[in-house]
């Protein structure tokens, strides 16, 4: 029985979905749940901002485009640009996570999906720039604004709350590093899939192939230096603050 090649690019569409969907809440979730103050409610806490930004991303282009074009918001290729949309976020909490309250985090992920998604119509309108392109200035946009709002919290709250905060922050939950290290391989997997979602044709498949072999080069440039800067060669993934603490305190004791 031949199947309809209108299912058949749908279910591409959906597993490309898939794949942005476990990116988002294994990937980053995982990678944040090392810290002893949020654990395992950082996988929680990305569920809840990769699903609020997506619907908030698919009300704001309803609110840009013209009302005749609102179904265009039921297509999965939607969908897809919202979540890429929402990543950005999801860096951003990196920087705050663990210093903010569900609401305080639900204002940060509301107002960043809009900015930044009047970022993305700004660029398109004006320098004719694709979904792809404008998409990879997201991990910059994130990064910036997730070390904007921490700073704005620390010059907003007490000096004394915000040194308790940091200090529980920075502390390490031993039984979690190895979920961390499960984030870290979900975003190498997957991450080809990321960088090839709103591409396709010839696009898709370079872009597919060149993020795999970057990745591959990364993984072992990063493997070897780990091992050569290891006084013992061992490969380290996490660097824990205690260690750091216990070499540098020596030294400072002369």
């Amino acid at each position: 029985m031949d199947t309809d090649p209108a299912d058949h690019k749908f279910m591409a569409s959906y597993q490309v979905l898939q794949d942005l969907t476990l990116v988002a809440v294994l990937g980053f979730g995982f990678l944040s749940s090392s810290f002893w103050r949020h654990n395992w409610s950082s996988v929680a806490f990305n569920l809840f901002m990769l699903a609020l930004g997506v619907q908030g991303t698919i009300l704001l282009d309803h609110f840009l485009r013209q009302i005749s074009q609102w179904n265009k918001i039921n297509s999965l290729c939607s969908i897809q640009i919202a979540a890429m949309n929402t990543l950005p976020v999801l860096i951003s909490a990196g920087a705050v996570l663990g210093k903010v309250n569900l609401v305080q985090l639900t204002i940060m992920v509301l107002m960043e999906a809009m900015a930044f998604g009047a970022i993305r119509l700004a660029d398109k309108k004006v320098f004719d720039m694709t979904d792809h392109v404008v998409m990879m200035h997201g991990h910059v946009f994130g990064a910036y604004f997730g070390l904007t709002v921490a700073w704005w919290l620390s010059r907003s709250l007490p000096r004394r709350v915000v040194e308790n905060v940091q200090t529980e922050k920075v502390q390490m939950a031993t039984s979690s590093s190895l979920f961390s290290m499960l984030g870290t391989l979900f975003l190498w997997i997957f991450w080809p899939s990321v960088n090839s979602a709103l591409l396709e044709g010839t696009k898709k498949r370079n872009a597919v192939f060149n993020t795999y072999c970057a990745l591959a080069v990364s993984m072992v440039t990063a493997t070897s230096l780990s091992a050569l800067s290891h006084p013992q060669g061992r490969i380290n993934m996490v660097r824990r603050k205690c260690e750091v603490t216990h070499t540098a305190t020596p030294t400072l004791g002369k």
